[in-house]
């Protein structure tokens, strides 16, 4: 029984892209999403191995309204160690070689398959 395949890019994906006069055709983007946070993101490398370790301030101390001959009681603020875990967004895209020669552009073929896999990760990202 014959399966789809989903992983890999085949001669109908080369067809499909494929314009009448033999040209790659340009391919309309209508999944592409604005994600401005992504450009706002900040990279900073771990300080704990595989982790970043931070203390944030978790209570602020009180003042005490004074009357005369009373004291006032002692105060500290309070912290907190929080550890943030990291990871990786990784993918492999493939594209085999004599299937990008095929479409008459492997540069500009293998563009259009690297193009929607940034615009995943841009999307899992946001």
């Amino acid at each position: 029984m014959a399966t789809l395949n989903t992983e890999v890019s085949s001669y109908a994906d080369v067809a499909k892209r494929t314009d009448p006069d033999g040209t790659l055709a340009d391919i309309l983007e209508i999944l592409n999403q604005a994600n401005p946070v992504v450009g706002d993101m900040l990279v900073r490398e771990c300080n704990d191995g595989t982790g970043h370790k931070t203390t944030v301030r978790t209570g602020i101390p009180q003042a005490t309204w004074r009357l005369l001959n009373y004291g006032v009681p002692r105060v500290k603020s309070t912290t907190a160690a929080v550890r943030d875990a990291t990871g990786m967004l990784e993918v492999y895209g493939e594209v085999d070689k004599a299937l990008a020669d095929l479409s008459g552009n492997a540069s500009a073929y293998r563009l259009s398959e690297a193009k929607p896999i940034m615009e995943g990760m841009s999307q899992q990202m946001a």
